[in-house]
């Protein structure tokens, strides 16, 4: 399938990070803080992790409307955020499983995120082309764990798909450890003893 992946867009800048497992979170909430007038589609791998990181981002604040869009959601539901997010104009970040990736037209993406590497060139391919649409310019960045960065890079190269690998500036990190702490000791009381901010 890799090497029949369909060309990304010329307008998208695209861009590979090595990241640790544990630094997924500070790298993601980092980036969010730095493109707050960005609107950027996020894309993780499961339901969970979309609940997960919606909850930790909100209680972190790092000052962009924030929402999430995943198969656990009714259809009512995922219709209403997928067209909240698609109608703004200013920056927000939309945390998605692949439900997104294909046949949703979200105009005016400035980012596309892939926290989890996608299973292959085609669906990195679909990922990423929710950016760069229209002739717009656009940016996506791929986040690899090391373990994940050699076969990917394979795929990628074989599909012809130009991606640079970057590296994280530390001094534009931040740490969102006590936040995600207060959020998890918050719920182990009970599901009435936090609130959503």
């Amino acid at each position: 399938a890799s090497a029949t992946a369909a060309p990304t867009p010329a307008a998208l800048a695209q861009r590979l990070v090595v990241c640790a497992l544990e630094d997924k979170l500070d790298l993601l909430y980092a980036f969010v803080r730095a493109h707050v007038a960005s609107k950027t589609l996020v894309f993780v791998s499961t339901c969970a992790q979309a609940r997960f990181l919606l909850e930790a981002l909100r209680g972190a604040r790092p000052g962009a409307p924030l929402a999430a869009l995943h198969g656990k959601q009714s259809q009512a539901k995922r219709v209403a955020v997928f067209r909240a997010f698609a109608a703004r104009s200013g920056g927000a970040v939309l945390v998605a499983t692949d439900v997104a990736a294909r046949g949703l037209d979200v105009p005016d993406v400035d980012w596309v995120v892939q926290l989890d590497a996608p299973e292959d060139a085609e669906a990195y391919v679909h990922r990423a082309g929710r950016a760069a649409r229209n002739g717009r310019p656009g940016k996506a960045m791929l986040v690899l764990l090391p373990s994940e960065e050699p076969r990917m890079a394979e795929l990628l190269d074989a599909a012809k798909i130009p991606v640079k690998k970057v590296a994280i500036n530390s001094k534009r990190t931040f740490s969102a450890a006590k936040h995600v702490e207060a959020l998890v000791a918050a719920r182990s009381r009970g599901p009435g003893s936090w609130r959503r901010p």
